[in-house]
């Protein structure tokens, strides 16, 4: 049973390593510091359901993200009611 939990422990830590790259890395600068800030701030504290919606919202297209941060587009109707509405700037 230790095992089990020390890897599952490992296997998180990775997978919060990968989404803190991909948040930091997408190709629009503006979008890398408003997502980079959250995913330093906030992954550590995620559950896995919810890290499994912040890999779901990288998944996404660049400029759609940067439109529903800023309120140009509406955020979907998935990512409502969550804690991706955190990001959005009023």
């Amino acid at each position: 049973m230790l095992q089990f939990k020390l890897m599952t422990a490992t296997s998180t830590s990775t997978r919060i390593k990968r989404l803190y790259y991909l948040s930091n890395h997408r190709g629009c600068k503006e979008t890398d510091f408003i997502l980079g800030r959250f995913a330093k701030e906030n992954l550590h504290n995620l559950s896995d359901k919810e890290l499994d919606l912040w890999e779901s919202f990288l998944e996404e297209n660049d400029w759609d993200i940067y439109a529903w941060i800023t309120g140009k587009l509406p955020l979907p109707k998935n990512y409502k009611q969550s804690f991706i509405e955190s990001i959005l700037i009023p």
